[in-house]
């Protein structure tokens, strides 16, 4: 991959595609449905920032879906979902509402995580865009999934 694909990339890419994505037709387009294509979605990796990062702000996260190697090896269902933990015992499945800004609108979904106990507790309290129950975007349809889960935003 060339630097200049790696542009196009962190330009078009969606961390949740469309699906009016599929019919677009110039080969940037393509490059970049290929990428998402490749991608596993059911369970997400996370890294925790330093607060120290002045861009990153707070105690912030985050957030990326799988890659073919990561599902082969178990990373983030059977291994912890913390990009730098390799625990494999004791861990929990939970979703955590996700906000993120992609092309200057915010936006919204919910994503699974494995991860250990301990992680969970100190995830809940982390500042990195969880939704609220009775949080509304309007610039942003809500996907059916999040309708589906939208009684279950605060983690347990």
């Amino acid at each position: 991959m060339t630097s200049r694909d790696f542009d196009i990339l962190r330009q078009r890419y969606k961390f949740i595609p469309e699906d009016s994505q599929r019919p677009n037709k110039d080969w940037q387009d393509r490059m970049v449905l290929g990428y998402n294509d490749s991608l596993f979605r059911e369970f997400a990796l996370f890294t925790t920032r330093d607060p120290a990062d002045s861009c990153a702000g707070p105690s912030s996260i985050a957030i990326r879906w799988r890659t073919k190697v990561e599902v082969k090896s178990g990373k983030g269902v059977y291994i912890c979902s913390n990009l730098s933990c390799s625990a494999c015992e004791e861990l929990c499945c939970f979703e955590v509402p996700f906000s993120y800004v992609e092309e200057g609108r915010l936006c919204k979904t919910l994503v699974k995580l494995s991860t250990l106990k301990f992680s969970r507790t100190k995830i809940k309290h982390m500042k990195f865009g969880f939704l609220r129950p009775g949080d509304r975007v309007t610039d942003a349809k809500p996907s059916d999934r999040e309708a589906r889960f939208n009684d279950r935003l605060e983690l347990p």
